[in-house]
C-alpha cells in the first residue's frame, strides 16, 4: 500500500504527458492539413547548420506522423522505439497495426520503408516508399 501512494504522484504526471501528447497530436494534426509543412519544408531549406535542419525535420517528422487515434499513434511510438533498440522485427509488427487502423498513413510507410532498407530487404523498401509517395509527394524520407 505504502509503495502504492509513492506511484501515485508518478501515474498521475505520465497521464497528464499521455494527454497532452494527444492533445498536441491533435493540433499537429490539423496543423498539417493548413500548410504547416510547407512553412517547415522553407524553414529546412533556410536552416544555416545540421542542428537547425535537424531541429526542423524532427518537427516535420512529428507533424508528418500525427494522428488523431491514440492507439495508432501508441503504436507509432512503439516502432520508433522499437527501431532504435534494432528490434527490426517488432517495429515492423507495430507499424504493420498502425497500417490496419489507417492504411493512408504515408508516415508509416515511410518509415516501414526506412526499417526494410535496414534489413537489406530492398525491393519491399522501394514498394513502402513507393506507397508513401503515392500518400504524400514530397515526403522527404521516401525520396531519399
Amino acid at each position: 500500500p505504502e509503495a502504492a501512494k509513492e506511484d501515485l504522484p508518478l501515474a498521475r504526471a505520465v497521464h497528464t504527458i499521455d494527454r497532452l501528447q494527444v492533445l498536441l497530436n491533435v493540433h499537429a494534426h490539423e496543423a498539417r492539413r493548413e500548410g504547416l509543412l510547407r512553412r517547415l519544408g522553407s524553414l529546412l531549406r533556410s536552416a544555416r547548420c545540421y542542428e537547425d535542419a535537424f531541429a526542423v525535420e524532427r518537427v516535420i517528422v512529428a507533424t508528418m506522423a500525427a494522428h488523431t487515434d491514440t492507439l495508432l499513434m501508441q503504436l507509432m511510438q512503439q516502432s520508433g522505439s522499437a527501431a532504435e533498440r534494432n528490434e527490426l522485427d517488432v517495429a515492423v509488427r507495430a507499424l504493420e497495426e498502425v497500417l490496419q487502423l489507417d492504411e493512408g498513413h504515408a508516415e508509416a510507410w515511410g518509415m516501414l520503408s526506412v526499417i526494410h532498407v535496414r534489413q537489406a530487404a530492398y525491393k519491399v523498401a522501394l514498394e513502402r516508399a513507393d506507397r508513401c509517395l503515392l500518400l504524400e509527394p514530397k515526403h522527404f524520407g521516401a525520396l531519399a
